[in-house]
């Protein structure tokens, strides 16, 4: 099993002993008649696009659903934690201690989840189920007495 670094730059046939691979420039590891400074370059920008991509991360991890990352970031001067899958924000979290609880991203208090959450409570403590995307987003409208179950294909 090749790693993804390795992946990066594959070996060339004649590298692996092929006497038949095509003739061409095979130090660079590119097609034939590139040179090998423009694979360096190439090779460059994909390192510092892997770089760019995992810094400030505090955590990556890989499962059956893809790539997920949490990163501390800052948004409109405000500290939040975020859980991103590719380029895709898929909740953030407040890091101020008295804000840590609110609901953010698409499922706010002026959202319409959160508008129907807020007018149900109004009668009392309620029982709701959370599917999907924004589970944890939705919970922090739970108050004591509240019961909230959340269900989730992708756990981690």
């Amino acid at each position: 099993m090749r790693t993804p670094s390795s992946l990066l730059k594959a070996p060339s046939l004649k590298a692996r002993g092929n006497p038949r691979a095509p003739a061409g420039n095979r130090t660079s590891g590119g097609p034939p008649g590139q040179s090998p400074q423009r694979s360096r370059c190439d090779g460059g920008y994909l390192i510092k696009g892997r770089r760019a991509a995992t810094e400030g991360s505090r955590l990556l991890v890989r499962n059956f659903y893809g790539a997920l990352r949490i990163a501390d970031t800052l948004d409109s001067g405000i500290p939040v934690r975020q859980l991103s899958h590719g380029t895709i924000d898929h909740g953030e979290q407040i890091q101020d201690i008295l804000r840590r609880r609110w609901p953010t991203t698409y499922y706010g208090p002026n959202s319409g989840v959160g508008l129907t959450i807020k007018k149900l409570q109004e009668t009392g403590p309620i029982r709701y189920g959370v599917i999907g995307l924004g589970t944890g987003t939705l919970s922090t409208y739970a108050r004591k007495g509240d019961y909230c179950r959340m269900y989730d294909i992708n756990p981690w």
